[in-house]
C-alpha cells in the first residue's frame, strides 16, 4: 500500500451506522499488529465522523473498548490498552507543546 493512499484513508470511518474507522476495527477484533501499525501511520484516536456530536470523543470510545475486551478476557487487549495509551498521552504532550 502506498504511503499517500495510506495517509488519505488511515481515518476513513466505515459505511456502518457507529462510522466505525480501521483503528476501532482493530480494536474490537483485539488486533495490536493492527492497532501498532494504523498508530504509527498517523491514525488519528480522537477522530470523529462528520456529523458525530457526541459528548463521548473517540479518545474515550477506544479506551472503553480496549477496556472491555480487557475485562473479558479478550487475548491482546493488555498490550492494545497499553499502545493507545501511549498514543494518548503523546498526543497530549504535542497539543500541550503547541500552546
Amino acid at each position: 500500500m502506498s504511503e499517500k493512499l495510506l495517509r488519505d484513508h488511515i481515518n476513513m470511518p466505515d459505511e456502518s451506522p457507529a462510522k466505525l474507522t480501521p483503528l476501532m476495527h482493530a480494536i474490537i477484533r483485539g488486533n495490536t499488529i493492527g492497532v501498532a501499525f494504523l498508530l504509527e501511520h498517523g491514525a488519528a484516536i480522537a477522530y470523529r465522523p462528520a456529523g458525530d456530536t457526541s459528548l463521548t470523543g473517540c479518545h474515550s470510545r477506544a479506551l472503553f473498548t480496549a477496556q472491555s475486551r480487557y475485562d473479558q478476557g479478550y487475548p491482546n487487549a493488555g498490550a492494545i490498552l497499553r499502545l493507545l495509551s501511549q498514543a494518548i498521552f503523546k498526543e497530549s504532550n504535542r497539543l500541550l507543546a503547541e500552546r
